[in-house]
């Protein structure tokens, strides 16, 4: 943040562009920091960062151009064995050459990336744009495949046309309350039939339930996909 008030970014937050590029000092500024590269070394290298990133944006240099302009500015700052001084402005031959290879994969080796991000505006109305999401309505037993997190393939094939065993195990339970409670009264209207035969006639209606419910979500997603299509090729067309 210290940086991003230095460098004027207020806005990297919400600004993809600013945020890239202080993206882009913090990184520098922390490999320098590694580098246990002196005060007045770490405020060369950022000035050296500042004039590469200004010859892709604002002077708009091809990489050969930029590439030369870099050549000329480590020949300056570089100094050989025999003219090293103690007054820390210049970089050793070991330097020079870290500085090198962190430039040619930090920038160089995305040099057409940056080019992008300087010369095209992203779109703002991708990136804002609002999908409104309709939600399977839940029906007990059986939970609705997006707010499971489910593929429709997943569900379709191992929840969905699978018998509800619970639900049948409390129909049961319920049934068997039920003949408990007929067997105090005069007539029975349960009489004659097993749990095996409720646990029948349960699957036959589950059965029934289940399929009635596949065709309605199989139309619901249908719809879904074509309402997704036409915006797609709205945003597409835009």
């Amino acid at each position: 943040r210290r940086l991003a008030e230095f460098l004027q970014l207020r806005l990297f937050e919400y600004c993809m562009k600013q945020g890239i590029f202080l993206d882009y000092y913090v990184s520098g500024f922390w490999w320098a920091k590694e580098q246990k590269f002196t005060l007045t070394q770490i405020s060369t290298f950022m000035t050296l960062l500042k004039i590469i990133l200004v010859n892709v944006g604002e002077k708009r240099l091809s990489l050969l151009d930029n590439l030369k302009e870099f050549k000329n500015i480590m020949a300056k700052v570089v100094q050989s064995s025999s003219e090293k001084n103690d007054d820390g402005e210049f970089f050793t031959v070991d330097q020079g050459k870290a500085i090198i290879s962190y430039m040619k994969i930090s920038l160089f080796q995305h040099y057409k990336l940056y080019e992008f991000v300087y010369n095209h505006t992203p779109n703002v109305q991708i990136l804002d744009t609002k999908l409104d999401v309709e939600v399977i309505k839940s029906v007990d037993p059986f939970p609705s495949p997006l707010e499971e997190s489910l593929t429709w393939d997943i569900y379709s094939s191992y929840v969905l046309l699978q018998p509800p065993e619970e639900f049948v195990e409390e129909v049961v339970v319920e049934a068997e309350e039920s003949r408990e409670e007929a067997q105090t009264t005069p007539v029975d209207p349960l009489a004659g039939y097993t749990i095996n035969d409720v646990k029948s006639i349960l699957g036959e209606v589950t059965a029934d339930v289940l399929r009635n419910l596949q065709t309605e979500i199989n139309e619901r997603l249908q719809k879904q996909e074509e309402a997704y299509t036409v915006r797609i090729n709205k945003l597409i067309q835009h």
